[in-house]
């Protein structure tokens, strides 16, 4: 079955950092072509070749393995998003729409700087397409060395938080070649070595994405109300929707709404409906375990058993949004108003949700392998190791 592909064990090691930095070149180049059916067929199969050529070799890194695909698949689904499925006029800068008559004028570096734009924007923060609850940004007139030095400041601290948090993992058995298995034994210690890869997770993402922003300021490439904050503020979570609308990075939204706006397409369906609504959901949180399950696929030594866990993960959050929906609609049916009350209960519900929902997410990172080498140089290992504690992997620590 398809969804049983493992690759080979035998593949040939090749980092080959340079494939998606040529996928993007490729997406970003493309649409300097004039148009025509030949340049769309063209970049697109040339995008295919270079995305085909990721499983005929490993990374060396399980992390790298697994996210490579990722980074593929948006770069093909953006191209076509953006350049297949609609005309590229359909979009513009808020404030800086073209004429029609106007769009024959535009001269090759015009239409590079917006081809890097589209190519390079995942929530569409300041065009006309800006996915729904992206933070605010900061102010008008706030300096560029300022933000980039509290968004370096940031990066730095992100960095240290995750890097004990990795250290902390890759000291206890879950870190070797045969990790225990998360779903038996204490309940406790379960939930709290599935928190601990989704909390690494939310850091790393902060810092590269801090980091990122602070260079491309600090160097003129972008201005600070072009980089808002990754993430929403924890303490506005009440729900398992509002953490996933709100909270959460908003990267994939534009994205993963595409196989639901093309179902639409072929099957109409009233906007503002329950079946419109939740159709959307399940297809959303569909789209993105397969996305993430194209990285899994990728992962030498994976079973197809321990990649459907991690598909598990993502197919059931819908249902968790449309149990709570439910309650909170029967809820206000018997008058109960929201208070502080309501907004305590969601918090707990919130979080115990998650405390369970991310044991097959956890188990699938730990079985395969993601401990095995870190995703960086460790700053505390470098102590660890100075210190004369070790740094090496303690597989016989007890839980």
């Amino acid at each position: 079955m398809f969804f049983d592909f493992v690759p080979d064990t035998a593949r040939p090691l090749a980092p080959r950092p340079y494939l998606i930095p040529s996928i993007y070149i490729v997406c970003i180049l493309g649409p300097l072509l004039p148009r025509s059916k030949a340049r769309s067929v063209g970049v697109t199969l040339a995008i295919l070749y270079l995305c085909f050529q990721i499983p005929k070799y490993t990374y060396g890194e399980k992390i790298q393995d697994y996210m490579f695909p990722i980074q593929a698949l948006q770069a093909i689904i953006g191209w076509l998003d953006m350049y297949i499925i609609h005309s590229p006029d359909e979009f513009h800068l808020n404030g800086e729409k073209i004429k029609v008559d106007e769009k024959v004028k535009k001269g090759w570096w015009k239409k590079l700087k917006e081809s890097w734009l589209m190519n390079t924007t995942n929530r569409g923060v300041g065009w006309n397409w800006e996915v729904k609850n992206v933070p605010k940004a900061a102010p008008v007139g706030t300096s560029r060395w300022l933000f980039a030095r509290t968004e370096f400041t940031k990066a730095f601290i992100f960095y240290l938080i995750f890097d004990i948090i990795w250290t902390i993992m890759s000291h206890t058995p879950y870190a070797s070649s045969n990790p225990p298995d998360l779903f038996s034994g204490p309940l406790l210690k379960s939930i709290l070595f599935a928190w601990l890869p989704a909390i690494g997770s939310y850091y790393t993402l902060n810092m590269q994405y801090s980091l990122f922003a602070s260079q491309t300021v600090l160097y003129g490439m972008y201005t600070p109300q072009d980089w808002p904050p990754l993430m929403g503020k924890l303490r506005d979570v009440k729900t398992v929707r509002g953490f996933w609308g709100s909270f959460w990075h908003q990267m994939l939204r534009r994205k993963l709404n595409i196989p639901y706006n093309l179902f639409t397409k072929a099957f109409p369906i009233q906007k503002g409906s329950f079946s419109s609504r939740y159709t959307q959901l399940f297809f959303a949180f569909a789209a993105s375990a397969f996305i993430h399950h194209v990285g899994a696929w990728n992962i030498t030594g994976s079973s197809a058993r321990n990649n459907m866990i991690q598909a598990f993960y993502f197919l059931s959050q819908p249902c968790a949004i449309m149990a709570e929906d439910l309650a909170i609609y029967l809820g206000k049916k018997v008058g109960i108003k929201e208070s502080w009350k309501t907004n305590v209960l969601g918090k707990v519900w919130t979080f115990a949700w998650f405390s369970f929902a991310l044991i097959p997410g956890a188990a699938f990172q730990y079985n395969a392998g993601f401990l095995g080498n870190p995703a960086m140089p460790s700053l505390c290992q470098a102590i660890l190791r100075f210190s004369g504690f070790g740094g090496g992997l303690v597989v016989k620590a007890k839980l």
